[in-house]
């Protein structure tokens, strides 16, 4: 009898084995590449059509509130911006 409890105490000490998740083909990320386009810190002051979106059409740059960004984007953005208007390559 005791031989029995410690098998089944032992049984339930042991983790149980998990197989790893396999997704559907179309939730495969093997040959997906990233979608870089919405970093902001990869952008250049050359991008004027994306920087064109955080200044408005009087040319003022948009508030982080406005914008939805983290303060390092923001920042970032904001001077790209100042970078392009120095450039002449933003009004």
């Amino acid at each position: 009898m005791q031989n029995r409890n410690k098998a089944k105490s032992a049984k339930f000490l042991l983790a149980p084995l998990y197989k790893t998740p396999t997704f559907p083909p179309f939730m495969s990320t093997e040959n997906k590449p990233l979608n870089r386009s919405r970093n902001p810190m990869d952008y250049t002051f050359n991008d004027v059509e994306l920087l064109s979106r955080f200044v408005t059409e009087t040319g003022k740059i948009l508030p982080r509130k406005d914008t939805g960004l983290s303060a390092k984007h923001q920042r970032h953005i904001t001077k790209l911006i100042k970078q392009g208007r120095n450039m002449l390559t933003m009004q």
